[in-house]
Formats: C-alpha cells, structure tokens, sequence
C-alpha cells in the first residue's frame, strides 16, 4: 500500500529536473495564433476546428482532454459531440462530459460568453459548424486533431515564441492565470462562465 501511495506521489510530481517549464498564452498570444491561423496552409473545415477548440479551450479553462480526442478510438460517452453545444442570447453552453476532476464522470455545464473579439469562441464554434453543416458525424471524426493537432506547435513557432515551453496546457493555465488576475476565483469561473468577464482583456 505505501509502496502505492509512493508510485502514486511520483507520477503526480515526477522527477523535478524532468518537469518541463509551461508558460501560459495570453489573450493577445492567443489572438496572434488565430491570425496566423488564417494564414496556414490548412483546409477550411480544418483551419475551423482548430480555431473553434483553441478559443474554447481557452475561454473556458479546459484541459485538452476536456474537448478533444486523444486517438480515433471515438466515444460518444466520452469524447465531444454537436449534442455537448447548446445556444443562448448571451453565449453558448458546452457540456463537459469527464474531466481530470470528475472521475465519476457525472458532467457539468459550462457557460461560454460572447467577446466580439478576433478571439471570440462562440463565433469560432458557430462557423465551424456552419462549415459541418451540424453533421455529429463528421464532427466525431475530426475532434482527434482539436487542439493536439500538429498545428499548435505550429502557430506557436510561427509567433515567434518558444515551442519548447508552450503546449496545449497552456491554453489552461493561461487562462486560469489571466481570470486570476482579474480577480475572478476559478470556482467563480466555472459557475458562471468566464466568457463574458473576458471581454475588456
């Protein structure tokens, strides 16, 4: 048992001098990726999806693992389907089936606001479905690449900020530390929907 405990410690911290040092994007990093983004030698539909995951995790502190698929092994109890989005005046909500938090898998309801900015989600995701035409299927199999797509590293190097010290968790510390900042509790975050207290960043 506290051989268990011992190998479970491990993973969780892993060895200090292995750790690699994440820094978190800002608005603006952000808001620079998607303009380089329109400008990659991508199709649109997938130039869409990528956009659409970027600005969703982001605006809404999600892990990678919380809106993409790690390989093609599609399920629908899992992974994120058109069914997970639903629409309001005010933004758009996206059902989070499981995360790192939830290992009973119970799901919560995030509330994504509008920005009316380049970086805005709930435009991003309305032209990706647009593009989809609300097809779940097409939807399900294109989700492997959002936001673990070769692309990221991509837009990251094509910034001119270091690859090595930027990936996908990024999006989520990133916008965990830019709330933060503007003293917004991350539990307030989820609750409420962080998108519209992003509006003046």
């Amino acid at each position: 048992m506290l051989r268990l405990a011992i190998q479970c410690i491990q993973r969780i911290e892993g060895p200090i001098h292995l750790r690699p040092t994440r820094l978190p994007l800002t608005v603006a990093m952000l808001g620079q990726m998607l303009r380089r983004l329109e400008r990659a030698a991508l199709k649109q539909h997938d130039c869409l999806m990528v956009r659409a995951a970027l600005t969703l995790g982001f605006f809404s502190i999600l892990r990678v693992g919380e809106f993409t698929m790690k390989n093609r092994s599609f399920n629908p109890r899992f992974h994120p389907t058109m069914q997970d989005i639903s629409w309001s005046r005010e933004g758009m909500h996206y059902y989070v089936k499981q995360s790192k938090t939830d290992q009973m898998g119970r799901g919560t309801t995030l509330f994504v606001g509008r920005t009316h900015q380049c970086t805005c989600p709930v435009a991003a995701m309305k032209a990706y479905m647009r593009c989809c035409g609300c097809s779940a299927t097409r939807h399900h199999s294109s989700t492997t690449g959002m936001g673990r797509h070769s692309t990221f590293p991509h837009l990251i190097r094509q910034c001119g900020f270091d690859a090595a010290k930027f990936n996908t968790h990024s999006l989520h510390i990133g916008a965990a530390s830019t709330a933060a900042f503007r003293h917004y509790s991350e539990a307030g975050q989820i609750k409420g929907g962080m998108g519209s207290t992003m509006l003046t960043l």
